[in-house]
């Protein structure tokens, strides 16, 4: 399906005469149609047997709006060569006093739709064409499915100099031009019509802003989503994925091409599992929302959802705002938080639960583990459950049963070997599922949803799927260290580097994990803490007071998809692990999809590359994956329609993170 683009021509110096400018006057602008059946003063304007003419020069061009000398008058249009239609080209509202009635130049295609009345107010007076010069017969006009959107977006736009001084009352600056907010995939229209729309409009675009509102064309790569792959362009507009094309049609599409070919298209990842500049102990990560939402683009991470925990005198909610001002100005792809509840839940700490949620965060993280700095006793557990199902917020916990982690490490210290070897024996696979046990029955009792974080055992993987089954709403993922990595790494000369809790386990229940991903574990999250070597290694000698987490925010996507590269799951299960499904269960509208309307976040995977996990942009002098060598390489990074990792290097300009503003639970 082809359609024809259409630019403005500049008019011969005498081509357009006083009295013409005179009769437009006439035009009610605001009244007027963008197209469609002209009005009584329109018909006035157009008919050269309904009107006197004004000027010999007007009388004569009247009939065909051409010169003598075969040029248009100001503002006239000729046909330029064009590319196939964007099914999927989102309405476009034309400024200025030249473009608002124009029609397309060939007969057989109709003119741009009608806008809704809010994008229509405002607009300058404009004129059309005859039929005899190509154009729409009267009477035409398009039958588009209407926008869904606002208009959004501010271009300065000014009329022609000559006349802006005749009419300095109609040379007011017109703003709201191409692009609008979308909360959905967006229809199929019109794709002549719109097509024609959006070319007219880009011609009155400045040119220093041509290429910032340039749509951006994906081409030639095989796009991967939930429920599949298929070959198709993926056409950008603004910071939302405009339409996927079939690479046929696209071949003389206007736009800042993005070289896909042999290549895979994903969404960009979804970590809904950070820790970004905490303090544990008297240790604090060494990373900031600069450092580490730079690192997780270069990992094909686009979004992630961090915790707030509260400080002395903070409720959930004032630590969500705290955080939020933290991230803003320094994040470099869109972030989210969690609210915490940490030691007690008093009325204010759950009060704040539904504050929290008003602010676009309606999770709540909570500890069985940790006595004194995180934990919460299993009363409390219930407590907070109670309010965030109120509040339809999901309650995340980290599952150990204290009581068994401790009786496990005075037996440790007993012995004399509470070192980093034994941290397996110190935090034993019992205390977490015991502790799952204890949660999921609360979650039964109250009818909260759940979700249990970093799960290490095929055993706590199955207690889920058994919860689930019984009508609880439970959900659980999984960390690529638990998958990839086994026990036997503590016993390696710098075993302290690996500490985390709970700490990894037997080759046994790693391949056990497997099994589970996409059934009872629905995601794939780094649990990326920051700590460095120097950190780890201070108190090597007693694995409790190691301070525990591993940095993953940039390995976490690539070993995913070398994973699927080598067979052990497929390229549409990573989408689901690591993008679509986090997405939707947060209430991440418009992430981890690439679908038209969502947000054009993507990542391309050159899949024939293989390379080793080295030369990382952590803020760490080392990843526990190092060495290992993985396939496939992210190429490429868009965010919000931004191009932030180019060839694997970095490109991006300023941080332009957005706080996402998450949507509750169904009830």
């Amino acid at each position: 399906m082809a359609f024809v683009l259409m630019a403005l021509r500049r008019p011969a110096p005498r081509a357009r005469p006083r009295g013409h400018l005179r009769d437009r006057r006439r035009c009610d602008a605001r009244r007027a149609p963008l197209c469609g059946p002209p009005g009584r003063h329109r018909a006035r304007h157009r008919d050269s047997d309904d009107r006197p003419d004004r000027h010999p020069a007007a009388a004569a061009r009247v009939p065909g709006r051409v010169d003598r000398d075969g040029r248009g008058r100001r503002g006239g249009l000729r046909t330029v060569a064009g590319g196939p239609a964007d099914p999927f080209a989102a309405r476009a509202r034309l400024r200025g006093d030249r473009d608002r009635r124009r029609r397309c130049a060939h007969p057989g295609v109709r003119g741009p739709p009608r806008l809704p009345a809010r994008a229509r107010a405002g607009r300058g007076r404009g004129h059309g064409r005859d039929a005899a010069r190509g154009g729409a017969p009267a009477g035409s006009r398009a039958r588009g499915t209407a926008g869904h959107g606002r208009v959004r977006g501010h271009v300065c736009g000014r009329p022609p100099l000559a006349f802006r001084r005749r009419r300095a009352d109609a040379g007011r600056r017109r703003r709201r031009l191409l692009g609008r907010a979308l909360d959905g995939p967006a229809p199929r229209v019109d794709g002549e019509a719109d097509a024609a729309a959006v070319a007219l409009a880009r011609l009155r675009l400045r040119p220093r802003l041509q290429s910032r509102l340039m749509d951006t064309l994906v081409r030639g790569g095989t796009v991967v989503l939930e429920s599949g792959r298929l070959r198709a362009d993926v056409l950008i507009r603004g910071s939302r994925v405009a339409g996927l094309l079939d690479p046929r049609e696209s071949a003389g599409f206007k736009a800042r091409v993005i070289d896909a070919s042999d290549l895979l298209v994903l969404p960009g990842g979804v970590d809904v599992h950070t820790h970004i500049g905490i303090q544990f102990g008297e240790f604090t990560t060494r990373d900031d929302f600069g450092s580490a939402t730079r690192a997780a683009a270069f990992g094909g991470t686009t979004s992630l959802l961090e915790f707030a925990f509260p400080e002395p005198g903070e409720d959930p909610a004032e630590a969500v705002e705290r955080r939020i001002s933290q991230a803003s100005g320094q994040a470099v792809i869109d972030f989210g938080f969690h609210a915490a509840i940490a030691q007690h839940a008093d009325a204010d700490a759950l009060a704040g639960i539904e504050r929290a949620a008003k602010l676009g965060a309606p999770t709540v993280k909570v500890f069985t583990a940790y006595r004194g700095i995180m934990m919460l006793e299993l009363g409390d557990v219930m407590a907070v459950m109670r309010e965030a199902a109120k509040a339809r917020s999901l309650v995340m916990v980290h599952a150990e049963t204290e009581a068994i982690v401790e009786r496990a490490v005075g037996e440790l210290r007993e012995r004399g070997i509470a070192d980093a070897r034994h941290h397996p024996q110190a935090r034993p696979g019992i205390a977490e599922l015991d502790a799952a046990r204890s949660v999921l029955r609360l979650a039964a009792e109250t009818g909260a949803a759940v979700y249990l974080v970093h799960v290490t055992l095929p055993e706590v993987a199955e207690e889920i799927a058994r919860a689930r089954a019984d009508g609880v709403r439970a959900y659980g993922e999984t960390c690529p260290h638990y998958l990839f990595l086994d026990e036997s790494v503590y016993s390696t000369p710098h075993g302290e580097r690996f500490v985390c809790s709970p700490p990894m386990r037997s080759a046994t229940a790693a391949r056990g994990l497997w099994r589970t991903l996409g059934t009872s574990l629905t995601g794939v999250h780094s649990d990326h803490c920051c700590f460095d070597s120097e950190q780890k290694k201070v108190y090597a000698s007693d694995s409790t007071r190691i301070p525990p987490g591993l940095p993953g925010v940039e390995t976490r996507m690539p070993l995913l998809i070398s994973a699927a590269l080598s067979g052990r799951l497929s390229m549409p299960d990573v989408v689901r692990l690591c993008s679509s499904e986090p997405a939707r269960l947060f209430g991440m509208q418009g992430k981890g999809s690439l679908l038209p309307g969502m947000d054009a976040d993507l990542i391309v995977v050159d899949p024939r590359a293989r390379h080793r996990l080295d030369g990382l942009h952590m803020a760490t002098d080392y990843t526990p994956f190092a060495g290992m060598e993985i396939r496939g390489r992210i190429e490429t990074v868009v965010a919000g329609g931004e191009v932030l990792v180019s060839a694997g290097r970095w490109v991006g300009e300023k941080p332009a993170g957005r706080y996402i503003r998450r949507r509750r639970l169904e009830a």
